[in-house]
């Protein structure tokens, strides 16, 4: 058995020259020759090993066969840790009875197991190896070119992974933040077997409701807290790049990724200041992505008009709503992120709270002195009094008000999504509820507003109706809100 703790960084295939040059260029380094590999994945058609966390290959190389199956591990802020069995081969398909017994679950049935076995996908790729010594420790590289294939479905694959072969993990850190300073990269959370998976299962990208609160609870010490929020953020980070790349074609469901993802990165950015953590260092990142993503309001508008159906019974509804499906898809949301992950920031940042999750459970970190809840009750009523001020409960809001008010309610309700597993959940559900309710109203304010835009030059009768439809908006805007905020918060219970 092996214990495999490897880093996976993707790039973009027009960097493979100069990538390679720099690779070659690396201190205490030694090019191996490249390899050619080819790999089957099976499984039963019922994904049973897939159920169970493991994934099973056979991989030829030259003459030389060899089948492995590696076990469920963990991924902890982009740092892949499993264990793995290899075993030479004669045959092109493989015989689980020579993998160690004690790897299967209690009562499996090999024999049942084996006669079901099919392959799902292959993989053909050239490996360009690099052994490289950082310190005391050594590092392999591995540079694979080549495609993954599941029938009639192709997926390039283009990535470089970091194995520890003997020493410290910050060496992979290392070595991984010094290719992110020679060009674009991203972390790569999906393996080749993942999304071999994918590819032949035509796997959709997960459901929105399926991102939920951060998972903590009163047990949690602020640094078992930290680490938490740090690798939630990171973990939810890769999936939503691959929710938005799956979902590029259904423009409508892209947006609602794209909203998650800028909610996630500004999550990551406050719990960075909440537990005193912020560099000037990071400036850079956060600003290159909230950039990247200006035009994700224009966007969720145009959705807002299409899933809510802001013209419903009007007779124009139909031309509108057809207008902004148009205009939606014109946003080209698969290629912002392409275009944002080109930005070296981008990986920089992912790498970044990488490392900082490294020195955090190296105790490397030194955090604020008090219990996670008291942390989380003083973040909440910190949020709450800028709501407070930027709404005073005594005054009536305008139109501009509220739109302006959008992004400071977005981060007091992700305040609430990163510590609400603290609290009772009625009295959390019955505070937040309202304000979820007011910021999605603030949005169909915004898709209103765009309404009226669009119908500015052709339909002026469109234009009077819109003009009461958001005055009655905003009226109901400011009735809830002022009720909302009459409620006693369930962090002061």
């Amino acid at each position: 058995m092996a214990a495999e703790i490897e880093l996976k960084l993707f790039f973009n295939p027009a960097a493979r020259q100069l990538l390679t040059e720099k690779l070659n260029s690396l201190e205490h380094a030694k090019a191996l020759p490249t390899k050619q590999l080819t790999n089957r994945y099976f499984d039963t058609q019922d994904l049973q090993l897939r159920r169970w966390g493991m994934g099973l290959r056979v991989r030829e190389e030259g003459e030389r066969r060899e089948q492995t199956i590696k076990t469920a591990g963990q991924v902890v802020g982009g740092i892949h840790s499993r264990s793995e069995y290899n075993i030479d081969i004669q045959a092109g398909s493989p015989a689980l009875k020579l993998f160690p017994a004690d790897i299967w679950p209690v009562g499996a049935d090999l024999d049942a197991l084996q006669q079901q076995l099919v392959c799902f996908f292959d993989t053909d790729f050239s490996r360009q190896l690099w052994h490289v010594y950082v310190g005391n420790s050594m590092v392999e590289i591995a540079l694979d070119i080549g495609w993954i294939c599941a029938g009639e479905h192709h997926q390039a694959i283009c990535e470089l992974e970091f194995e520890l072969l003997a020493g410290d993990v910050a060496a992979l850190l290392k070595l991984a933040q010094t290719v992110a300073h020679w060009l674009p990269v991203r972390l790569g959370k999906a393996s080749k077997a993942q999304r071999g998976y994918q590819l032949a299962s035509g796997a959709r990208p997960l459901p929105l409701d399926a991102i939920s609160y951060v998972a903590l609870d009163s047990s949690h010490d602020v640094r078992s807290g930290l680490q938490t929020l740090l690798e939630t953020c990171i973990e939810r980070w890769q999936l939503l790049e691959q929710a938005i790349t799956q979902s590029a074609d259904v423009p409508l469901q892209c947006a609602g990724y794209w909203q998650r993802l800028r909610s996630i990165i500004r999550l990551l950015k406050m719990t960075l200041h909440h537990f005193e953590l912020w560099n000037e260092a990071y400036n850079s990142g956060f600003l290159t992505i909230e950039s990247g993503m200006r035009f994700l309001d224009d966007a969720l508008s145009l959705a807002v008009i299409i899933e809510d159906q802001l013209l419903a019974r009007h007779e124009q509804a139909e031309v509108f709503e057809s207008k902004a499906s148009q205009r939606l898809a014109k946003c080209d949301l698969g290629g912002h992120l392409l275009k944002l992950q080109q930005q070296p920031q981008y990986g920089q940042l992912q790498l970044a709270v990488v490392r900082l999750l490294l020195d955090l459970s190296n105790g490397l970190i030194t955090l604020p002195k008090q219990h996670l809840k008291q942390m989380a009750d003083r973040m909440q009523e910190l949020s709450w009094q800028r709501i407070l001020e930027l709404m005073p409960p005594d005054n009536s809001l305008s139109e501009n008000d509220f739109l302006s008010a959008a992004q400071t309610l977005d981060e007091a309700i992700l305040v609430g999504f990163a510590y609400g597993e603290l609290y009772p959940v009625a009295s959390r559900d019955s505070f937040r509820a309202p304000w979820r309710d007011l910021y999605h109203g603030i949005r169909a304010l915004a898709g209103y507003s765009v309404l009226d835009e669009m119908s500015q030059e052709t339909d002026a009768e469109l234009h009077d109706w819109l003009s009461n439809k958001r005055q009655s908006l905003i009226l109901a805007l400011d009735f809830s809100r002022k009720s909302a905020q009459a409620m006693t918060p369930y962090w002061r219970r």
